[in-house]
Formats: C-alpha cells, sequence, structure tokens
C-alpha cells in the first residue's frame, strides 16, 4: 500500500514502532552518553566522543559509517536507501550530533545529551522503518547521523556547510537540552571579535612617562561598550572579557588583549551592531596612543529560520508522549551554528527539558546531564580529555619557572625581565616593549610571548578564563550547599543522570515521529520545502552585509 496518502492509523502504529526501536537500545544508549560525558573535550578536540560514536553505530547497527567525515572530529554515519525504485533519488533525513564540552565546567550544556538524541532517533526511524515492507515505501528513504564538532566554539556545522556536507540532506533535525520544553526558538545571530592592543612598556614608577599603556586603552574600550549599550536596541547584546591585562604592576602593560561577543536577533543587524562596536575599539587606541587590531577569529552565527510545519508536527507528537510545552521564553538570547543549517536546510532545532531547573553553562547543568566525576574533576575543575588537562589552577600555580632552570613561565620571566645596567646587559626599545628576556637562559622575551602567556592545556585552548565564566552557579536551580560545594562544583548526579535519559529518550522520539510524519506524507514536505524557500527569500533580501556561511564581506 503506498504511503502517500497514509491512513492516520497506519503512521501511528510506525511511530508506536519507533519507540520500540529506541527503548531496545536504551541502556546502550545510556552508556554511550554517559562515556561522552565522563570524558569532555573542547571544541574541534572531541577525539575519544568521535570514535565512542562511530564505534557505537559500526557495531550496534548495520550503518555505512565514515569517521573524521571532511574534519578530523566530525563523522557521517547513513543507513538505506530503503524502499521506492532502484536509482531514484533517496528522500535524505539528517539527525545532528554535538558532542564537545565547556573548558573546566565540561558538558554544563548538555552535548552529550544531544549526540544522544541523535543516534536515538536516527536508529529509531531506520527501525521503524524496517518494521514495515520497502515496497509499501514509493519514495526511497536515507537516514543519516551527521557527527558536528565544535559548536561551543568555532562553529563545526559552518566548516561542513563549506565542506559540502548538507548539499544532498533534504530535512535536519536535532535538539537541544535546556530549562523546557519548547518547540521553537528563534535564537540569535553571534560575532565573536578579538581586540588586541599594543602599547609600549616603561618602568610603571621610575619612567612612566616612557611607556604607551595598552591596559588604558582596554579599560577606554570596556567602559565606551558599557556607555554605548544604553543606545542599543532592547535584544541587542555585547559582553565581554580582559583575557590579558598586562604582567607586572610595575611595568606599563605594552599588550592586552580583550574577547566580546556580539549578538543581534537577525543576521542583517550584526553589521550594525559590529560597526558601532568597532568604533569604540579604535577611539580607545586612538585616545591612549596604542596600535589596534581587530579580527573575527571564529564563523557568524545566523539565526534560526522558522519552519512552522516542522513546529506543529514536533509539537503535536512530542504532546502524544506527554511533553507539555512551554510559551516561547522573551528573554532568550542564546545563539548556535544549527542557524547557520537552518538557512541552507529546512529544518527544526527544539529544546527540551531534562529534569533539572539548573541553567545551561553551569555546574549545575554539567551535573543533571550526567553523573559525577573524580575528586580531581570536582575540585579542582580539571577534566582529562585523553591525556590532555585543560588549563587549571595547578598548570597555572606550577607554570612560574626560574630563568636558571630554564623552564618557561609569566610570572619569573616578568620579574626578572627587567634588566639591570649593572648586569651589562643593554635592552633596545623593542626589548622594553616586550619586557621580557632572560640574559641568564639566553632567551628574549617577544610580545608574541606575551600574547600566547594566557597558558594552554596541550590543545592550545585557555582554560581558566572559560572556566571562570561558567563556573558561575546560579540560586535560581533551587540547589543548597556550603561554599565549597558553590565555588568548586562537587556535587551527585546520580539521580540527575537517570532523569535526563527519561527525558532525552522521549525527545528523540518525537523527532523520528516527526520524521516519519514527512516520509510518509509528500504533502507535508512540500510544505516543509515551500516554507523554507519562503523564509530564507525574505531573510537574503534583508541581509547584505553578511553571507550566510557567516564570513564577513565587508
Amino acid at each position: 500500500m503506498a504511503l502517500g496518502s497514509q491512513s492516520r492509523d497506519k503512521r501511528m502504529q510506525f511511530k508506536h514502532n519507533i519507540g520500540i526501536c529506541i527503548d531496545k537500545f536504551k541502556d546502550k544508549l545510556f552508556i554511550l552518553s554517559q562515556d561522552i560525558w565522563s570524558c569532555p573535550e573542547l571544541a574541534y578536540e572531541e577525539k575519544q566522543s568521535h570514535d565512542r560514536l562511530v564505534r557505537f553505530l559500526a557495531d550496534n547497527c548495520s550503518w555505512n559509517v565514515e569517521s573524521h567525515y571532511k574534519l578530523p572530529t566530525a563523522f557521517r554515519a547513513t543507513w538505506g536507501p530503503f524502499g521506492g525504485k532502484e536509482g531514484d533519488r533517496a528522500l535524505h533525513v539528517c539527525f545532528l550530533c554535538e558532542y564537545d564540552a565547556l573548558p573546566g565546567i565540561g558538558h554544563a550544556c548538555g552535548h552529550n545529551l544531544i549526540a544522544e538524541v541523535g543516534v536515538a532517533a536516527a536508529l529509531g526511524l531506520a527501525g521503524g522503518l524496517q518494521t514495515e515492507s520497502a515496497e509499501d515505501f514509493p519514495q526511497r528513504i536515507k537516514v543519516t547521523v551527521l557527527g558536528t564538532p565544535a559548536e561551543e566554539d568555532g562553529g563545526g556545522k559552518v566548516d561542513l556547510i563549506l565542506a559540502g556536507a548538507f548539499e544532498d540532506i533534504d530535512v535536519v533535525f536535532m535538539a537541544h537540552p535546556a530549562q523546557q520544553d519548547v518547540a521553537f526558538l528563534p535564537c540569535v545571530s553571534i560575532a565573536d571579535v578579538t581586540v588586541k592592543y599594543y602599547g609600549k612598556a616603561s618602568h610603571a614608577a621610575a619612567y612612566p612617562w616612557e611607556g604607551v599603556n595598552a591596559l588604558d586603552a582596554a579599560v577606554l574600550a570596556y567602559n565606551s561598550l558599557s556607555v554605548l549599550r544604553q543606545q542599543l536596541k532592547p535584544d541587542w547584546r555585547l559582553h565581554g572579557i580582559i583575557k590579558h591585562g598586562g604582567v607586572r604592576p610595575n611595568i606599563i602593560p605594552a599588550y592586552t588583549e580583550m574577547e566580546f561577543y556580539l549578538r543581534t536577533p537577525l543576521l542583517r543587524d550584526l553589521s550594525d551592531l559590529k560597526a558601532k562596536a568597532e568604533a569604540c575599539f579604535r577611539s580607545a587606541a586612538t585616545a591612549t596612543g596604542c596600535q589596534v587590531e581587530i579580527t573575527y577569529p571564529n564563523h557568524s552565527y545566523s539565526n534560526i529560520l522558522p519552519n512552522t510545519t516542522l513546529t506543529q508536527l514536533y509539537e503535536e507528537n512530542g504532546r502524544a508522549l506527554g511533553i507539555q510545552f512551554e510559551e516561547v521564553p522573551s528573554n532568550f538570547l542564546g545563539s548556535t551554528d544549527f542557524g547557520n543549517v537552518s538557512f541552507i536546510v529546512p529544518g527544526i532545532h527544539p529544546f527540551f527539558h531534562i529534569g533539572s531547573d539548573a541553567l545551561n553553562h553551569t555546574g549545575e547543568y554539567t551535573a543533571a546531564a550526567g553523573r559525577t566525576g573524580s575528586d580531581a574533576l570536582n575540585h579542582t575543575g580539571e577534566y582529562t580529555a585523553a591525556a590532555r588537562r585543560t588549563g587549571s589552577d595547578a598548570l597555572n600555580h606550577t607554570g612560574e619557572y626560574t630563568a636558571a632552570a630554564g623552564r618557561t613561565g609569566s610570572d619569573a620571566l616578568n620579574h626578572t625581565g627587567e634588566y639591570t645596567a649593572a648586569a651589562g646587559r643593554t635592552g633596545s626599545d623593542a626589548l622594553n616593549h616586550t619586557g621580557e628576556y632572560t640574559a641568564a637562559a639566553g632567551r628574549t622575551g617577544s610580545d608574541a610571548l606575551n600574547h600566547t602567556g594566557e597558558y594552554t592545556a596541550a590543545a592550545g585552548r585557555t582554560g581558566s578564563d572559560a572556566l571562570n565564566h561558567t563556573g558561575e552557579y546560579t540560586a535560581a536551580a533551587g540547589r543548597t550547599g556550603s561554599d565549597a560545594l558553590n565555588h568548586t562544583g562537587e556535587y551527585t548526579a546520580a539521580a540527575g543522570a537517570e532523569k535526563a535519559q527519561f527525558y532525552t529518550l522521549r525527545t528523540a522520539k518525537a523527532l523520528a515521529m516527526t520524521a516519519m510524519d514527512v516520509i510518509c506524507c509528500p504533502e507535508l514536505l512540500q510544505k516543509v520545502q515551500e516554507e523554507f524557500s519562503v523564509a530564507k527569500l525574505r531573510q537574503d533580501q534583508r541581509t547584505k552585509e553578511l553571507d550566510i556561511t557567516g564570513t564577513d564581506t565587508q
């Protein structure tokens, strides 16, 4: 029987079979999620998570798995084609996985659960299709799981777009953990800007007039941006940090570095906010006599295009499973590289409750998304991923070195970098500019050394600052504990992990059921595609400053 006009009862039977297939894998899926949670890895470094997901799909299912797909830590697993006629183009349905973690705080955004949702939904859909005869499906069908790294930092999905990974996909699905169940949140566009000021070092007490203070430039820019907020639209956001503010109180800072995120609801507004922010950065350089360098090191993320048909189908399927959807919060201003995908392929990105009121990017959310790790993980904020350490307090503590021992580090080098005439050393202006060298070790300090003085842990990524940013817990989470608990993030998560598992698999079922609706009803697929074309056209007509891959065209 052809499914183009399939009865609702028949489709409900297919959906029931999806749930049975997902439940069959629930224990293995739980272990998969916990394995990823227990080994948090930063963007583009998700080697163990990549290998674990690839192995899971290769071992447990009849999937064609491609590891290191277009990116070192991306993968693609495909099932089918199924049904239809040999040689016909297959309807290609794709489920996305994320699995990168946050520095110092681990999976505080629940990406281990996103990976589990993507895999579970794909297994459920493929299993549900196989319960029927292939002859019953006039349209050939292919199901893919696409592993997308680096959502938290860098934009792995944008890299995959540029590499052509989405070119043959018709509909894409993923879901993100949050504090409530919401079928659609628009998210907002975002640009990540790095600002570096270059001044001139001098003794802060003896010869301050010889220096050019790069920290003054950073502080002036920071304050200018704070003042600018009064004139910004209510739903525009800019927020940032001073990553490097100098080396010693008695040295006029010759180098400072800032990082800011700029967010607007629509991509077309992002260039306006960028222009305003850049004016603050440049004016601070002019006022202090510093040189300034402004770069956008990562891809910009777009807002998410809505697709009403997919949203309504997901809500209908979710309610059938007992999901109670909340009103769309008016103050949600998160960002995701799925927004860029939504301009390439029609899709849906719902949010799902995991049984905890903790907020994303907090230690409490890490606990809710998985189980506790070792005391070292909780107490020091340092996790080990494939023998790699994140930047940690322990690293800071031992990073101080002496020139005589030939060890590198910032504090001792900076302390001894002020040369004395009695030592018979002379320093050029360039040497003064960097403020670092040691005659005993025969090494010269450079501006580059200052620039990279924020140490990294084997992956070349800073750890401590991001930890500070995410380590703030929220009382709204309703958790109590001692100061040690709040400060170090030590907690118990066994119960939270079990709750999260239930909600995660329920969401996976709702996604797979929505995909089944699109497969069984060509008219629904056509409506999804028409909505996508119209929404994209509207955005494209109004977006001239940035192209949709997030590349600055100015």
